[in-house]
């Protein structure tokens, strides 16, 4: 529902479920809440504080919706942890249309893993690169892309600018667009005026 049932030393709390999107969202105020009592009481917020934070909490970039149609969601996922949580948020929410995933990862991160649990929700991948030394070819990326999903369109793109200009040109109404892979990659989309 509406509330998150916190089972503390105090015992047993109610409060506002966190305003950030996903279930998961839950077990993390969970892990803040289970912080927060072990603080000497003179650094404790109360409780009206506590309430207060969950109910306005922004992350942006995490799960963040554009308004419109096609929808725009940016997500910083970049590890399989991440792509499971926005994987089974795409899940639950799902579109009449196509779903195009704009991304572009760092060569450090498990990308093979990472993308075998966000394959199952995308229809067509537009490959891309941060501006970062760190980043993983947009070929590599690629044929990551390709050898999970045979079948699924892969475009490879110079940059993230690029790869949103492409997107607004395929999706339609009942589509969506995703941006993930990098903290970076959602920063260039969003520069991009995603």
């Amino acid at each position: 529902g509406d509330s998150l049932i916190w089972h503390g030393r105090a015992g047993e709390q109610s409060f506002p479920r966190p305003a950030l999107p996903g279930d998961h969202q839950c077990t993390n105020a969970g892990g803040v809440l289970a912080v927060l009592e072990r603080l000497p009481a003179s650094l404790r917020p109360d409780d009206e504080a506590v309430a207060a934070g969950l109910r306005s909490v922004r992350l942006p970039g995490r799960y963040t919706l554009r308004p419109g149609d096609p929808r725009w969601i940016l997500d910083v996922a970049h590890n399989p942890q991440g792509m499971a949580m926005l994987a089974a948020q795409l899940a639950g929410e799902p579109v009449p249309g196509r779903t195009f995933a704009i991304v572009g990862m760092l060569r450090d991160k498990a990308v093979a893993e990472a993308m075998a649990v966000l394959a199952p929700q995308v229809d067509h991948w537009l490959a891309c690169a941060p501006d970062s030394p760190r980043a993983l070819p947009v070929t590599d990326l690629a044929g990551v892309l390709e050898a999970q999903t045979p079948g699924v369109p892969v475009t490879i793109h110079d940059d993230i600018a690029a790869a949103v200009k492409q997107a607004r040109a395929m999706a339609k109404p009942g589509d969506r667009v995703l941006v993930c892979g990098s903290f970076l990659t959602v920063a260039a989309a969003m520069a991009a005026g995603v």
